[in-house]
């Protein structure tokens, strides 16, 4: 288990993390490692409440993209992989039950116009299955919660096209 440590310079960055040290996992000592360079990109952290530090977690979060725009998915995943996520892109809604019913995915980000099966009925189907995925809507659509029940009761988050990357990233992080 990494644990890590802002730089009493800049106490509220996690860009400017630092490993200070390791712990065993089978004798639980630590092994007193030097600082490294500064962490470049979010990792994926926890923090212990109890001893108030950072815990790195040693898996990337896993997203999935159900986008039918070629040119909006790759934006997502670029932007996303740049903070250290894992991207899977699908272009339809059966295709994205299919896999969500299969793989492990942390998060869903879900448009709502798609083919073959359109984002509220996917996201209908998987809150009916039980699934707490955490999910996103990103929609070029205006949505007025009193016409859009479905979605403002079982999405996490919406996201409305256009969007920054910047706020995509805040919300994204806001459910993992």
């Amino acid at each position: 288990m990494a644990v890590l440590r802002a730089d009493p310079g800049s106490p509220h960055s996690l860009s400017t993390l630092y490993l200070v040290d390791v712990l065993s996992e089978t004798t639980g000592e630590s092994m007193n490692l030097k600082p490294i360079q500064p962490v470049q990109k979010p990792l994926p952290l926890s923090i212990d409440v109890a001893s108030g530090q950072f815990l790195l977690s040693s898996e990337p979060a896993r997203i999935l993209i159900v986008e039918d725009s070629p040119r909006i998915a790759a934006l997502m995943v670029k932007g996303l992989q740049r903070y250290g996520f894992v991207c899977e892109v699908v272009t339809d809604g059966g295709t994205a039950l299919d896999k969500v019913l299969v793989d492990s995915f942390d998060l869903m980000l879900l448009d709502l116009g798609l083919p073959v099966k359109d984002g509220r009925s996917v996201l209908y189907e998987v809150r009916l299955r039980g699934l707490q995925l955490p999910i996103i809507v990103v929609t070029a659509h205006s949505l007025d919660p009193r016409e859009d029940e479905i979605v403002y009761t079982y999405a996490n988050e919406v996201v409305n096209k256009p969007f920054t990357m910047n706020n995509l990233i805040q919300k994204v992080r806001s459910l993992l």
